[in-house]
């Protein structure tokens, strides 16, 4: 019988999809049962035409891999939708939130506000920064005033006293990371790990790093420089960014790239990828992590999107619609 058919296609619909999709694909099945029935009546036609097009944009999302990293990418945007950013830590207008959900500590970053204009001005930050280590070094060196002129066959010697009395701690450099994203890490790293201790403790099996936009920028920063200070296990760590923009410097990008958990998904022409340009650079930005692309006109690669004239700034609004969520603005 046509109803036997269509619920052995919905159970397969639902097997075969990851969590967020399962409802699109039952309701799909539903809507081809009952489609027949209304002999061709136009809101059934229409549903299932909305139904079939919504179904197409999140089904090859994640083609080719398997379905815990999917489940993975797919729970990583409920993380962002869920977020109210009430109780975060904040600086200037960016915000992060660290929850502990199911033995899985989540650290999200806002994403850029399409009303914020300090968020497009920060955006827009030229130049570099240095990402900062969140655990201070002691020592007594010049950053202590102890390093004296000394003689020519020494330029610089250490009084004694000074390796007494002027022990001081400072922070070493990580890396460097674009201006817009890493001056908000810098400011907020001391924070986010505080919270990342007290919030999550230090015994768990998996720490989610996951942000949007200009969130997903930040928490490649702060990923970054976790992973560079091993203050989490390499193999306990997650990144997934949704249209992210550049955000490390060449060599930094290339010290982090596979060594835990990193992708970074796009849809479409997605311009926000694309950015900064990395040819206005000398020393050039850099992508890292597993690129997950969704109906793409660029090839993969480790640093794509490459800047194109066919670049798109309403793919950048419409990852929800990538998900399927058919009310998402715009």
């Amino acid at each position: 019988r046509a109803e036997d058919v269509a619920g052995m296609a919905m159970a397969l619909a639902v097997d075969r999809q990851s969590a967020p999709r399962k409802v699109l694909a039952a309701l799909a099945a539903l809507v081809a049962l009952a489609a027949p029935a209304a002999g061709g009546h136009r809101p059934i036609a229409s549903l299932a035409e909305t139904v079939r097009a919504s179904l197409a944009r999140a089904g090859p999302a994640t083609a080719g891999l398997d379905s815990a990293v999917e489940n993975l990418i797919d729970e990583a945007w409920e993380h962002i939708e869920q977020q109210n950013y009430t109780e975060g830590i904040v600086f200037d207008n960016d915000d992060v939130q660290v929850t502990l959900e199911n033995r899985t500590c989540v650290v999200v970053a806002q994403e850029t506000s399409r009303f914020d204009l300090d968020d497009w001005l920060d955006n827009t930050d030229q130049g570099f920064d240095p990402i900062m280590a969140i655990q201070p070094v002691f020592g007594q060196d010049i950053s202590c005033g102890c390093a004296e002129r000394g003689t020519s066959w020494s330029p610089y010697f250490i009084w004694w006293p000074c390796k007494v009395f002027n022990e001081c701690e400072h922070f070493p450099v990580l890396g460097e990371g674009y201006d817009g994203f890493t001056k908000q890490y810098n400011s907020m790293r001391h924070d986010i790990w505080d919270a990342i201790v007290s919030r999550c403790g230090l015994d768990l099996n998996e720490y989610r790093f996951v942000g949007y936009s200009r969130g997903g920028a930040i928490m490649s920063v702060v990923a970054f420089a976790l992973f560079a200070e091993s203050l989490l296990p390499a193999e306990s760590m997650k990144l997934v960014t949704f249209g992210a923009p550049r955000s490390l410097e060449s060599l930094s990008s290339d010290f982090v790239h596979g060594q835990f958990e990193q992708f970074r998904v796009v849809y479409r022409s997605d311009v926000v990828p694309m950015l900064p340009i990395s040819s206005f650079f000398s020393n050039k930005l850099k992508h890292f992590g597993e690129l997950v692309c969704n109906t793409c006109a660029f090839d993969d690669g480790r640093d794509a999107p490459p800047f194109s004239r066919g670049f798109s700034g309403q793919d950048h609004l419409e990852y929800c619609k990538f998900y399927g969520d058919l009310d998402c603005l715009p």
